[in-house]
């Protein structure tokens, strides 16, 4: 997936300054080379396009929320 066009959801920064941690068909996680925030890109099926999830506060449950709708995805 590329992650071209999309912005670190913390500090604003393009993502020519991110590092991908880690990538698969449905995920990528980069981290922001600028502020060190880790963000995890997934595709949500409400919004048909590729968002940045809402990280829940319960990581065990791993339901995460879409950033735009808050669907979980």
């Amino acid at each position: 997936m590329n992650v071209n066009n999309h912005k670190c959801p913390e500090c604003g920064e393009h993502s020519k300054k991110f590092e991908i941690v880690e990538e698969n068909e449905d995920c990528v996680i980069f981290e922001c080379y600028t502020c060190g925030t880790i963000s995890i890109l997934k595709y949500c099926e409400n919004c048909k396009e590729f968002v940045f999830v809402n990280i829940p506060n319960n990581v065990e449950t791993y339901e995460y929320c879409c950033g735009k709708c808050n669907n979980k995805i």
